[in-house]
């Protein structure tokens, strides 16, 4: 056998092996970081085989009262493969966790609810993903989305929980370095030695995306106040408060410690 013949003939087993593989354990594969073109192919045919469409949603599930037992987890499984709904659902670690369509998350939700007992669970939904690549990912969103609940049953899903992980890790990594707008150092010392609210002011004028009279309201001050306010600000400091970047930098400290 020539040395082509033989790659090809390698290669068509090798394919041969992926497509006898489960969709459950091809994912697995892939959320444990392997990557290969193979994989990636024959699990595209079989969730479309499954009626599984991108974008897909990955949902980790637990059971909050007997977590981690593997008699719970296998019952969880058990039910969820009997949705109606389209999903492909794994046994992995302590979790079950579920690929399905996200149009078909809504519905995935309605049907765990009606058939199981939401007060025994958490949920953690993943971001959407439109590659199969993302899995890893979008694997360890669910999970961060499910841990944010602290054990107690509920939905938790990334959608609302990104921008407080993106928070959390700027916070983390920002502990000791403590970077921030020299500006803010400046209205601070200002604020020690005159007694004014310069700061906060700043603070909440941008949080109300500039509207003069959103940010009279929420200070309970008149409008020229807080004009004298900004104006001064802008005397003390340096900025474009036109520049989007300049504007969150100034904000960014003031949400990651709040």
């Amino acid at each position: 056998m020539s040395m082509v013949s033989s790659a090809l003939h390698s290669a068509i087993e090798k394919t041969d092996i992926v497509e006898a593989q489960s969709a459950a354990s091809l994912i697995i594969s892939i959320v444990e970081g392997n990557l290969s073109e193979d994989i990636i192919t024959v699990l595209r045919e079989k969730t479309k085989e499954a009626g599984i469409e991108p974008p897909w949603m990955l949902v980790a599930s637990r059971n909050t009262v007997s977590s981690g037992l593997e008699f719970s987890k296998g019952r969880l499984w058990t039910d969820l493969m009997r949705f109606k709904t389209a999903n492909i659902s794994i046994k992995y670690e302590t979790e079950v966790i579920a690929l399905l369509s996200e149009n078909m998350l809504n519905e995935y939700l309605v049907e765990f609810r009606n058939s199981l007992d939401l007060g025994y669970y958490a949920i953690g939904v993943s971001l959407p993903l439109l590659s199969l690549v993302q899995l890893p990912a979008r694997y360890k969103q669910a999970m961060y989305a499910l841990k944010s609940g602290d054990g107690s049953p509920g939905i938790y899903d990334s959608r609302v929980l990104s921008f407080q992980y993106l928070l959390e890790r700027v916070k983390e990594d920002n502990a000791q370095l403590g970077f921030a707008h020299p500006a803010i150092e400046t209205l601070k010392d200002y604020e020690l030695k005159n007694g004014t609210s310069l700061y906060n002011t700043l603070l909440e004028y941008l949080s109300c995306e500039r509207s003069s009279t959103a940010t009279s309201k929420r200070l309970f001050i008149h409008r020229n106040t807080l004009s004298a306010r900004i104006e001064k600000i802008e005397d003390l400091i340096t900025i474009d408060l036109n520049d989007p970047f300049e504007r969150m930098y100034i904000l960014l400290p003031d949400l990651i410690n709040k």
